[in-house]
Parts: structure tokens; C-alpha cells; sequence
């Protein structure tokens, strides 16, 4: 039993390619049957790949005496096989409270942060966590149900780079069962420890392991774990493909800009020209990126947009992580914040001079300087006005009916409206953009121009510098 399963592992290893000569690995270490398994693999292959192994074990704040427990039996499992072993300990209920995301959630975030900050400190090449066959099965379907498409039919894989970090987070045991894990360890005469929150239902995730995957393999397919791994491998073969392709079609299609309201343009020849596949993966692609996470971005999300692509200019959505798209005359465009709609108009808040003022996301830092005739910034954020006329309560607030620019020393005036129009301005954008005004006239459309009557001359003597 035991040749035969570590061979099996090592053939799983060498064909993802998951270690070389010389990794330093960190273990994450719960103490269920999977990790205490990867432990051991692991320690007997030290020799063959000249590895240097840790061992991390994150204490969530959770069970108490039970956690605890765990914590004991990780550091003496690890010990036993000279291991060297670390804890950490974290207050999940609490930090779930602060972050509010659910107690498992947070439990996983906690778990990748703790793992990623020791591969820093220790110069850790590789993360390899205990996840098997079970769990990616649960996981296609975990997904499945949430509406995630065929990405997330995929998202369990044997080698993966994490977001944040770029740790290289490897999965040895991706292509064995629960049952083989467990009888692996009974043969060996090991023990292990049970997690009693995963006997409960309060996760669906736990619903899914315990009643719909035994219906599954007792009255559909004896075979339903090993099926729908297969599955995900065929999933992640078809999805690296296609977006590799989308990749590839973004660069001809998608511009990005540094206007902190608009970040990316999709032409509207994207959608017209490209297969449907490719435009739901681009779509997909261009959230992750602009999001920084694919946590909890669906195929309904991705629906959401490319439908906005065959509706009216004006129109726009709603994303997960504050993100917005909205259709342009020839495409869409995608924006972080601020930018869409009522509900991003910019409280009034009177401008302080000198000193540091802060309305919604935006911080406005104003200093008075002399006028030594230097030559003002040309910098898109950053304008000279004449202290003069800036003593008098200037506030910072969104565009109001009746606003208007003086454009010419004379004192000619166009409203704000007829010059967002000309600028070109989406009228989505607008109530975004922070006016600096004295009553209804605007002295700064922030990130265009300035009034006329505000601006430096010779006979200034003080500058506002904003």
C-alpha cells in the first residue's frame, strides 16, 4: 500500500512538474487527514529533491480547547519527522467582524496571509497545500452552483501562482481520493485529527461534501469524484486556450488610460468581430485585472456586460469591488468608483486654505506661496490660483444646474454643461469630477482646465498652490 500510493505521487508530482532540486517548501499543517498525509510524502522525498521543508500551523480562534488541541498535535507531528514547525494565531470571529466577510472566508484569507508573510520572511520558494481529488470535485460543483462558467469549472489546479504575492502554490495530493489518503495513513498506523466544524451543514460547501456528493457516487456513478476531475482537467485544458486567444484579442481592442475616473476602453469592434467565447473571456480577463481578484466574479457579471455592449450610450452597470462599466458611442468602458451615477455626487465641503482637505476618495492639500514669477505647473492635478480670489470659502462639490467657466480674461462665460460636451466628458463621468467653485462659477474642472478669473498674473502676490 504504501509503495504503490507514493509512487502514484510522485508520478502526479513529475508530471505538473511541482518540485525541483532544492525547493524551500512550506506545509500548510491543519492536522486533518490530508495535510498530516502531505507531511509525510513530502518528508520522504527530501532526499530525492533536496528539499528544505517547513511546516505552518494557523490557530483561527475557533473551538477552543479542540483548536487547540490541533495546534499541540501539528507541532509534535512535525517535530517527529524534524520538521521545523511554526503557529500562528488569529482571531477569525473578530477579523471576520472588521473585514465583514463570513467566518470561513475570513479563515481562508487569514490561512493565505499567514502562509505568504512566513515565505517571505524565510525565503520560501513554494506553498504546497493538501487539497485532493474530493475537493476538487466539490469545488466544480461548488462553483457550478454559483453560477461561475467554465473558469470556474477549472479553478482547483496542481500549480498555480497566488495574486498577491506570486507564490508559486503547488497541490500533490490533487490526484488522489479521500479514501486513499485515509487508508494510506491507516496502513501506516498514523493518526490525525477531526475538525468538528466539518461535520456541521452551516457551510454549502459542507452541504455539498456531505449529502448531494454521496447521492452522487451511490445512486448516479460510482465513478462521480474521479468524473468530475476529469471534468476540470478538460475545463482547464479548453480555458487555457481560449484565453490565451483572448489575451491576444485585448491587446488589438483594449486601451487603458490614467484618468483616475476612466481606466479602460473596449472598442465596439470587439464585440461585433470575435467569437463569443473569446468576448466572454476577455470580458472576464479585463475584471480580474482591473478588480485584482477573482473572488466572487461570476458568469452573470461577465452576461452583464457584454449585454451592455448592444444598449444605448449612457447606459452602465454595477460590479462586484466598486467597479462600474458603462456604454460609450463606440464601445464600453470600465471604471473603479467614482463615476456613474447620483449616488457619486461629491458632498459640498468648504476648501481649507491652508491645509489638507478630504471629499469622498479624492484629498485636495492647498499652500500659500509667494509670487516670485516662477513658472506654474503644467501638471494635469495639480493648478496656481490667485490667493486673491481663493480667500473667499471656495468649496469642493459635484456640478450643480447653472454652473459655469469664465474662458477669457474678459469675463466671457460658458456654461459647464456646453463645455463637458465639447470636452467630450461621458455623461456618466460627471458627477464624478470634483469642482472647485465660488458660488457657481468654477474655478478648476479637476483634471481639465480653470476659470479665467482665478488664475495668476502679474499683479497676484500670494498663490494658492492646489
Amino acid at each position: 500500500m504504501k509503495d504503490r500510493f507514493t509512487q502514484l505521487i510522485q508520478e502526479y508530482i513529475c508530471t505538473h512538474e511541482l518540485l525541483s532540486r532544492g525547493d524551500r517548501v512550506l506545509i500548510g499543517l491543519s492536522g486533518g487527514a490530508d495535510s498530516v498525509c502531505l507531511l509525510l510524502l513530502l518528508s520522504a522525498l527530501k532526499e530525492k529533491y533536496d528539499l528544505y521543508i517547513e511546516a505552518c500551523h494557523v490557530h483561527h480562534g475557533i473551538r477552543g480547547q479542540e483548536a487547540d488541541q490541533d495546534a499541540i498535535f501539528c507541532r509534535e507531528l512535525a517535530e517527529r519527522y524534524g520538521v521545523p514547525f511554526l503557529e500562528e494565531r488569529v482571531n477569525v470571529p473578530e477579523e471576520a467582524k472588521i473585514s465583514h466577510r463570513s467566518e470561513e472566508e475570513e479563515g481562508r484569507y487569514q490561512r493565505y496571509a499567514s502562509f505568504e508573510k512566513i515565505m517571505a520572511a524565510h525565503k520560501l520558494n513554494k506553498l504546497a497545500l493538501a487539497h485532493h481529488e474530493n475537493d476538487l470535485a466539490e469545488t466544480v460543483l461548488h462553483n457550478a452552483l454559483r453560477g461561475s462558467g467554465v473558469a470556474g469549472l477549472a479553478s482547483l489546479k496542481p500549480k498555480r501562482i497566488l495574486e498577491t504575492s506570486k507564490t508559486v502554490l503547488i497541490r500533490p495530493l490533487l490526484g488522489t481520493t479521500r479514501r486513499e489518503i485515509e487508508d494510506y495513513l491507516e496502513a501506516e498506523g498514523i493518526c490525525y485529527r477531526m475538525d468538528s466544524t466539518n461535520a456541521s451543514d452551516d457551510y454549502l460547501r459542507n452541504k455539498i461534501r456531505h449529502h448531494l456528493m454521496p447521492y452522487l457516487e451511490n445512486e448516479i456513478n460510482q465513478g462521480a469524484v474521479r468524473h468530475l476531475a476529469e471534468l476540470s482537467d478538460a475545463a482547464d485544458e479548453v480555458m487555457s486556450f481560449v484565453a490565451s486567444e483572448a489575451a491576444r484579442k485585448l491587446k488589438i481592442y483594449v486601451r487603458y488610460d490614467d484618468n483616475p475616473v476612466t481606466r479602460c476602453h473596449i472598442s465596439q469592434a470587439f464585440f461585433e468581430k470575435e467569437d463569443p467565447a473569446i468576448i466572454s473571456e476577455g470580458i472576464r480577463q479585463v475584471i480580474l485585472d482591473m478588480a485584482g481578484t477573482r473572488k466572487d466574479i461570476s458568469r452573470c457579471h461577465i452576461k452583464m456586460v457584454t449585454q451592455l455592449s448592444g444598449r444605448q450610450t449612457g447606459s452602465c452597470v454595477n460590479l462586484p469591488y466598486g467597479l462600474k462599466a458603462g456604454k460609450t458611442p463606440d464601445g464600453l468602458v470600465l471604471m473603479m468608483g467614482k463615476g456613474m451615477g447620483d449616488e457619486d455626487k461629491l458632498s459640498e465641503t468648504t476648501l481649507n486654505i491652508p491645509g489638507v482637505t478630504k471629499v469622498g476618495s479624492w484629498e485636495f492639500t492647498a499652500e500659500i506661496l509667494e509670487n516670485t514669477g516662477a513658472t506654474y505647473p503644467k501638471n494635469r492635478y495639480t493648478k496656481w490660483f490667485d490667493y486673491d480670489r481663493m480667500s473667499c470659502n471656495p468649496v469642493i462639490r459635484s456640478r450643480q444646474k447653472g454652473d459655469y467657466l469664465v474662458i477669457s480674461a474678459k469675463g466671457s462665460h460658458k456654461s459647464l454643461s456646453d463645455y463637458l460636451i465639447n470636452e467630450k466628458v461621458p455623461s456618466y463621468e460627471r458627477d464624478g469630477i470634483p469642482m472647485v467653485a465660488l458660488g457657481q462659477e468654477i474655478c478648476w474642472v479637476v483634471g481639465y482646465r480653470i476659470g479665467e478669473s482665478a488664475k495668476v498674473c502679474e499683479e497676484t502676490k500670494h498663490i494658492v498652490s492646489l
